[in-house]
Parts: structure tokens; sequence; C-alpha cells
């Protein structure tokens, strides 16, 4: 149970370090001491995490939307991220026919299964 909760503690410590280190991204922030880069559509998105599902071994866990959306109030950078992410894979489906793999952009507004909750 101890080893249980270490790993709760664990897991909700990556999560806030994870979602800090993404609002400062985002906001083009350099904290580390480099030079500033130019913005990578490939990479400063949320978009590809989303369309994965969520709870395994390459998604997000349900801990990260937990934080994220706890901190939408006192962070003005979080709400815009997820809200290009959204667009960005509306935009996509758009584009799509019933022979693409349409089914993550889909599954990416659902809720959740109960057991993942």
């Amino acid at each position: 149970m101890l080893q249980q909760l270490h790993l709760r503690v664990d897991r909700a410590g990556a999560v806030q370090v994870c979602l800090s280190s993404l609002a400062v991204r985002a906001a083009g922030a350099d904290v580390c001491g480099h030079e500033s880069r130019e913005p990578n559509a490939t990479h400063d998105t949320l978009v590809p995490y989303l369309l994965r599902e969520v709870e395994t071994e390459n998604g997000l866990c349900l801990d990260f939307f937990v934080e994220a959306v706890a901190r939408i109030e006192d962070d003005d950078s979080i709400a815009p991220l997820f809200t290009k992410a959204m667009a960005d894979i509306s935009t996509k489906l758009a584009t799509m026919t019933m022979n693409d793999d349409y089914k993550p952009c889909v599954n990416v507004s659902e809720e959740p299964s109960p057991a993942i909750r």
C-alpha cells in the first residue's frame, strides 16, 4: 500500500512538472538560459497526445487533465493550449474521409470510460 501511495505521489508530481513545462514552453519563455527557438508545430502541441487513448502507455493520464482543469483559472496559458489542440483536431478531421483513420479524432471528445475514472 505504501508503494502504491508513493507511486501516486510521484505521478502527481510528474504531472505538475509536465504541465508547468508545457505552459512555459507555450508561452515562449526561456527559463534555461538557451536562445529562444522558433515555434515548432510538430512539438508545440497537445494534438498527438490527445489523439492517444487516456491512461495508455503513450497517452496522457487522467491526472494530467485534472491538474490542467485545476490550473485554468490561475494560468492563462492552459486553456489556449487545449483550445488550439481541439481546433487543430477538428481541422484535421474535416479533411478526412470514411476510409481514413478518423476514430482517434472523434474519440478525443468522448468522456473516459468509468473504468478509467
